[in-house]
């Protein structure tokens, strides 16, 4: 450090040099404002990439649940006497039925091979109805993120839709394209499906319905998370494998007309049958 003598030699005296005073340099109002503004604009571009970023990583876990839910689902056809898928219903605890039988919910039979209330549930699946009961429904909570197909899980219910559906028996050796055909799914929100353990894809195009892309979208929402991961639900395929679809690379009519039975489908994965 230089000795003060120094300074005095210069005329300056650290307050002063002849009549000007020397202050220490800072930030005015204006320039604050541009560098909050600056700031602002940054987190407002970076939020939503982080949070997309977010939401893929939940992605990532959800297709894990839904493939491992998927091959729990193709043990338990490996293993039945008749090849059947696992049963859909609206799950019911086994104590209030009793005995566990193969008509149950398939959240319980499948219960040996893989355990649903901790697989198949979706990290982004936020439903108030996992502790929540469900108004109207008595008893009724959500126990899992996914649905199975019921067209290949209950056929019983589904003979009277979509020909050639009485063809299907619900034997997995009638599947000649199993990479086609869907297992499971993203369950949505609403009144059945907020409680339930299936998808009805049979209900979204009917002879009794216009089945425009409007309509059958609208339909579509009501069993499939259509929101979530970025409008590409996640989905486990009979041979395995698991991955997110839009609704019309799973489902779209094409030229079929439900109405008279003519033309044919472009997607329809959930038919074992039809299978494209």
């Amino acid at each position: 450090m230089l000795p003060d003598s120094f300074y005095d030699g210069l005329g300056w005296n650290g307050k002063a040099v002849g009549s000007r005073r020397v202050t220490a340099a800072g930030f005015t109002l204006i320039e604050l404002l541009v560098v909050i503004s600056i700031i602002s604009l940054l987190m407002g571009i970076l939020l939503p990439a982080l949070s997309q970023a977010k939401e893929r990583g939940r992605a990532v876990v959800c297709l894990s649940n839904i493939r491992q839910t998927t091959m729990g689902a193709i043990m338990y056809i490996d293993d039945d006497p008749l090849s059947r898928f696992p049963y859909s219903s609206f799950p019911v605890l086994p104590e209030e039925l009793g005995v566990l039988n193969p008509n149950d919910s398939w959240v319980y039979t499948m219960s040996s091979y893989v355990d649903p209330h901790l697989i198949a549930v979706c990290p982004s699946d936020e439903s108030p109805h996992w502790d929540l009961e469900k108004p109207g429904l008595t008893g009724r909570f959500r126990e899992v993120s996914y649905g199975i197909n019921a067209i290949a899980s209950n056929v019983a219910a589904m003979v009277d839709l979509w020909p050639p559906t009485e063809m299907f028996r619900g034997d997995f050796n009638q599947i000649m394209v199993p990479e086609n055909v869907i297992v499971f799914g993203e369950l949505t929100e609403t009144r059945f499906t907020a409680v339930g353990d299936f998808i009805s894809a049979a209900t979204w195009a009917t002879p009794q319905a216009e089945n425009t892309d409007e309509e059958i979208d609208f339909m579509y929402s009501r069993h499939v998370e259509a929101a979530r991961h970025i409008k590409r639900p996640q989905w486990g395929f009979l041979d395995g494998h698991a991955r997110p679809h839009a609704r019309d690379e799973v489902f779209d009519l094409g030229t079929y007309d439900p109405s008279n039975e003519t033309g044919r489908w472009e997607a329809n994965k959930f038919h074992p049958v039809i299978a494209r």
